[in-house]
């Protein structure tokens, strides 16, 4: 049994379960990025995270934002999903997403660049955050990984567009009338 860090912990667990689905045992972790493993057929290149009015990566809470992956693969190949996991100072999970929850997955050819973006409202609380990262064919990293790194990018959430909140995410709930009851 793995022991250490609750992160070092989650990331040998993802590997061995990916590891799992590797029938012709091309899986590895690169010796530079512990937290980066897979076959690096498709292989993440650059991440920007960009706030569309503060121009970096320290963004106001409600802010547009544009998340862009670069990537290049080695190999043809069909049904790409890229998934994206934003998560908190602790490593907690906040917020994420695929591709293919999105409705789309790629087909690419081999020896090429590509790049994929993902435009959203940062609705989340003041703090620092990670996102981490993964490429794959199918569900999730976990039928066939061809690459997961962790702590992509970090960024920060500060200040406030638009309502003041407190917590994590900020959602719009919207404000019933006052009414009197008789009793």
């Amino acid at each position: 049994a793995k022991e250490g860090e609750p992160e070092d912990v989650i990331n040998s667990y993802n590997f061995l379960i990916s590891k799992l689905n590797d029938f012709q045992n091309r899986m590895t972790i690169q010796t530079i990025k512990k937290s980066s493993f897979g076959t690096f057929d498709v292989e993440i290149k650059k991440v920007l995270l960009i706030g569309e009015k503060s121009n970096s990566n320290i963004i106001s809470s409600g802010e547009q934002a544009i998340l862009s992956v670069i990537f290049y693969s080695k190999i043809d190949i069909n049904n790409l999903n890229l998934g994206f996991m934003i998560k908190d100072k602790f490593s907690q999970d906040i917020f994420g997403t695929t591709t293919k929850f999105l409705g789309e997955e790629f087909n690419l050819i081999k020896d090429r660049f590509y790049q994929i973006d993902f435009k959203m409202a940062m609705n989340i609380g003041s703090g620092k955050y990670t996102i981490s990262l993964a490429l794959a064919v199918g569900e999730n990293h976990l039928d066939y990984c061809l690459h997961w790194l962790d702590y992509a990018i970090d960024f920060e959430i500060a200040g406030n567009i638009g309502e003041q909140f407190t917590g994590i995410v900020k959602l719009y709930p919207e404000l019933g009338k006052l009414k009197e009851l008789n009793e």
